[in-house]
């Protein structure tokens, strides 16, 4: 990661203006960040973020790095407000590419985590909307599926809910099934 970001700092030198550039600095930062949960580092991330949307305002995958950044943020300080702003960037990246479907799994993250500090049953029915989304968007995406089924268990346990331990269950199995569809698929080649 340091030699990745060390190349960054230098095209940026070459070339200041390039939003994509900002924007994966930022993500080999966010990287770093996330390795060694430093909250100091995210901030550093999130500093480049900005940049990068700033310099195009229309740079959706900039905005889906920021939210990453911001959502690692808030993870370490376990911060409503972070969360919300991880949410907002979050929906911007998926307002500039409504087919990235990474972004809604992420957007679908940070409305779960939110709603389980908060413990609000809506947040988290909102954040199994963004994982159903993506999950349309790429039938295949298997962390969405687990994801989804982590969130729909963090529900079960607030409510101590049977039925939707078992929904939690069927996600699980759906990650489970496309797993042993993927390997077959690659083996059999």
């Amino acid at each position: 990661y340091h030699q990745s970001i060390e190349k960054y700092e230098k095209a940026v030198a070459l070339n200041p203006k390039s939003s994509p550039i900002f924007s994966n600095w930022g993500l080999a930062i966010y990287e770093l960040a996330r390795l060694k949960k430093n909250e100091d580092l995210c901030l550093q991330s999130i500093e480049k973020h900005e940049k990068a949307t700033a310099l195009d305002p229309k740079n959706g995958s900039a905005f889906y790095n920021y939210g990453l950044a911001v959502y690692e943020l808030a993870r370490l300080k376990n911060d409503e407000d972070l969360y919300k702003q991880s949410i907002e960037k979050h929906k911007k990246a998926t307002d500039l590419n409504p087919t990235d479907y990474h972004a809604f799994l992420s957007w679908g993250l940070s409305i779960t985590e939110l709603a389980r500090l908060k413990k609000d049953e809506n947040l988290y029915r909102l954040g199994f909307d963004k994982y159903e989304k993506s999950t349309i968007l790429n039938p295949k995406y298997t962390l969405a599926f687990v994801n989804w089924g982590v969130a729909i268990a963090n529900l079960a346990l607030q409510k101590n809910d049977e039925i939707l331990y078992q929904k939690s269950f069927d996600k699980y199995k759906k990650s489970i099934d496309l797993l042993k569809t993927t390997h077959v698929h690659k083996t059999s080649k």
